[in-house]
């Protein structure tokens, strides 16, 4: 069977410090109402005198009140005077009443109570009500300290709290003691701690459970600590504390009058970074250290700050580099939205919506040498003007600030990832702004692969020479259009599906007749299909004249007559031969003229 145990609750509403008081004992408890009834047990081992209050308020009525003693006499207000127990209805209509109870409620008073359990009994129109239980004689004390003597809270530092926990003066060395930290109804923080020497407890058996916690930011906390153990007597006891603490910020003053500088470290006359710098005073320690955050909104974009910065500088950074800021590409001024401060990992303090900075040309910062401007471009080269490409010519932009020789090298691939090789003219002159470089890809180099594809330039890799600074790399530069390996010098293996020549049957009076005979083949890649020959029928000739054939039948021959035909598929764009070809028959029913 489970034994009852004490619940112990002292509320202290003085900020945490050791000004802390040694209280005795007060069970508290919360007893759950059904139907309209409510019933609590509490064990009383250390004291006679006890002192009960039950709510009786408009949030909280209370009525028929009762209490069982240990021998199970049921004391109320009718008969307590005879027990020794007497029932007051205390309501607050004076100032001084509420130190006794600072809300309307019923007291219940014994100087001499039994030992053991008592059961509180009641009617209640709420759902729960708080019973507090004070042994004003208890042998067993608790002390809570929170902070350092003679200092405040402050967010951002090692906060020590310590329980000191004693029975007529003895430390109480066995407890286990549960400790939850709260901001508004948020649990912050929990720990277990015992009076062992281990983990945060300075020292073991000396009736101290310690403990070091860090308060995120300013303001008020509670501090609830349960504890559970057995006093000299062998009976369980539980505790449950409750301190509230302010704390506060550390004293940090920021000046928000930020001082802005721009560097230009290199002497090249663009500015490398911005350095808003805000001064502060305050009191920190030399190992104390800032993690200092901002945003600073540039037009429609935003570039954000880290910096971490010993708290004895006394001065709070946010920089900026140059080459982000050109990237926006945005002029005029810029708003610093947010900054936030954090002591040694912990929330200090935010500032919203500062001043805005003084105007800047988006020209104004540091940029690379050598820029990518872009506008890739291919042109075939065609000498013979016959759209059979002898290669192509790339072209694309780069803004340069050095002026000299530079070297670079393109490597060429198809979709599917094929290399073409790494291409590199002689040294390109740059003279300063705007350069045009042009890179000639061979047909031969996309021909022999027997592909239709794009072609992507990849892996652009520039440097200046003789010392000349700059340099430049770019992944990739883009797609060319669409290119067959019929549209190249050199192309004999392209992609092709043959033509498939279907057989003719046509008929003749005696005469001459001309036949469409590719009118009904096929050529699935669309290209055109070209008559290459023709073989001799037995009755007549046959004649290839365009790209038809023209049937002449023998003088004074009727009957069927045949021959044979082939067919060549021809690229539309250049009239290439792809290397296809089949043959069909022509079969001629000839009359008499």
């Amino acid at each position: 069977m489970k034994q009852l145990v004490m619940m112990i609750f002292i509320l202290l509403v003085y900020p945490g410090s050791y000004a802390a008081v040694i209280l005795p004992l007060q069970i508290n408890k919360t007893a759950e109402v059904t139907n309209g009834e409510f019933s609590e047990d509490f064990l009383v081992t250390t004291g006679r005198d006890i002192h009960i209050i039950l709510p009786n308020n408009d949030d909280i009525p209370s009525s028929d009140i009762e209490v069982t003693l240990p021998d199970g006499t049921i004391v109320n207000s009718l008969n307590s005077e005879s027990h020794g127990f007497t029932f007051t209805s205390h309501t607050v209509d004076h100032e001084l009443k509420a130190l006794v109870a600072p809300f309307d409620a019923w007291i219940i008073d014994s100087s001499n109570a039994p030992l053991g359990t008592y059961t509180v009994r009641g009617s209640s129109a709420a759902s729960r009500v708080p019973i507090s239980l004070r042994i004003l004689d208890s042998n067993i004390h608790f002390k809570l300290f929170v902070g350092e003597p003679g200092k405040g809270v402050y967010s951002g530092k090692s906060i020590p709290i310590s329980l000191y926990l004693n029975e007529s003066n003895t430390h109480l060395t066995t407890a286990t003691v549960l400790v939850d930290i709260y901001k508004d109804t948020d649990l912050v923080e929990s720990f277990s701690i015992k009076d062992d020497g281990n983990d945060t407890d300075m020292t073991g058996g000396d009736g101290h459970y310690d403990l070091i916690t860090n308060f995120e930011s300013a303001g008020v906390y509670r501090v609830m600590v349960e504890i559970s153990g057995t006093n000299s007597n062998g009976m369980l006891y539980e505790g449950k504390f409750t301190e509230t603490v302010s704390v506060k910020d550390e004293k940090l003053f920021v000046d928000l009058n930020f001082i802005e500088t721009v560097t230009d470290e290199d002497n090249d006359g663009y500015k490398d970074e911005l350095i808003i710098s805000f001064p502060y005073t305050g009191f920190f320690s030399e190992s104390d250290y800032f993690y200092f955050y901002g945003k600073l909104n540039i037009g429609d974009d935003y570039l954000e700050s880290h910096e971490k910065i010993l708290a004895s500088s006394g001065e709070l950074l946010l920089k900026f580099q140059g080459e982000k800021i050109r990237e926006l590409d945005y002029s005029g001024t810029f708003n610093l939205e947010f900054v936030r401060v954090d002591l040694n990992g912990r929330y200090l303090k935010s500032f919203h919506e500062l001043k805005a900075t003084q105007y800047y040309s988006k020209d104004a910062w540091e940029r690379d040498d050598l820029i990518y401007i872009g506008n890739f471009t291919e042109e075939p080269i065609d000498k013979d003007n016959n759209n059979i490409y002898e290669g192509l010519n790339f072209k694309f932009e780069v803004d340069t600030v050095p002026v000299g020789d530079f070297g670079y090298s393109i490597g060429f691939y198809t979709e599917e990832g094929i290399d073409m090789g790494l291409f590199g003219n002689q040294p390109v002159a740059f003279t300063l702004g705007n350069n045009t470089v042009e890179t000639y890809l061979p047909a031969s180099k996309f021909s022999s692969l027997g592909v239709d594809s794009k072609i992507e330039a990849k892996h652009l890799l520039m440097y200046g020479l003789n010392d000349l600074g700059g340099f430049l790399r770019i992944k990739s530069l883009g797609f060319s259009k669409q290119y067959s390996c019929w549209d190249f010098a050199g192309c004999e293996n392209g992609p092709n599906t043959p033509p498939q020549a279907i057989n003719d049957s046509v008929s003749s009076n005696g005469t001459a007749v001309e036949i469409n005979v590719t009118s009904n083949d096929i050529d699935v890649d669309g290209d055109l299909i070209k008559v290459n020959s023709v073989t001799q029928p037995q009755n007549g000739t046959a004649k290839v004249v365009g790209n038809f054939v023209r049937y002449t039948p023998n003088e004074g021959f009727a009957g069927e007559d045949t021959f044979a035909y082939e067919i060549m598929d021809i690229y539309t764009s250049n009239n290439v031969w792809k290397r296809g070809s089949d043959s069909g028959t022509v079969t001629v029913t000839v009359t008499s003229h």
